[in-house]
């Protein structure tokens, strides 16, 4: 991996450095790729050390790790994008990054092809459990919290009615 600073020149001839830093590594396919990093060259060496790590993963065909779900799941969707056409992350870990509530849409669209009713009345439990755990994605779903959270914020209606 290497990590720098892309220049150019400006219209007055002198060099100008990018605001950023950008990681050139290989993917699992020995490509050669480019990734932009941060303005901060030590937050920019962290993101390689995480892309280097998911290459290895990948390299290896094992389940990503729970820090490096969470890492991708933190990227922005461009970047995960990016990461899924070379072929780094599936779809379906993808989608683990997209907000809970998004989901929850999708399965009251699905729902209310067989019940308006039903779709409504469950959407408005899955929201407010999530609501209420403060759950966002799906790695911050955790069940002893969800049950503390349920039992202090009397969420436990929720729960006992169908």
């Amino acid at each position: 991996m290497r990590i720098y600073r892309p220049s150019h020149k400006d219209t007055k001839g002198e060099r100008v450095h990018s605001k950023r830093f950008w990681l050139k590594f290989r993917d699992h396919t020995d490509t050669l790729r480019l990734f932009p990093g941060f303005s901060d060259r030590k937050l920019t060496e962290r993101l390689g050390q995480q892309l280097e790590r998911l290459v290895a993963y990948h390299k290896t065909c094992e389940p990503l790790s729970d820090d490096l779900r969470k890492f991708v799941e933190s990227l922005s969707p461009k970047d995960r994008d990016k990461l899924i056409n070379w072929g780094l992350i599936d779809q379906r870990t993808s989608s683990s990054g997209k907000p809970l509530s998004e989901h929850i849409e999708d399965f009251c669209e699905f729902l209310e092809a067989k019940s308006e009713k039903r779709a409504r009345a469950v959407t408005s439990k899955l929201t407010r459990i999530v609501k209420g755990c403060g759950f966002v994605s799906y790695s911050d779903i955790n069940a002893s919290y969800r049950k503390a959270v349920v039992v202090n914020t009397g969420l436990t209606q929720i729960f006992d009615s169908n």
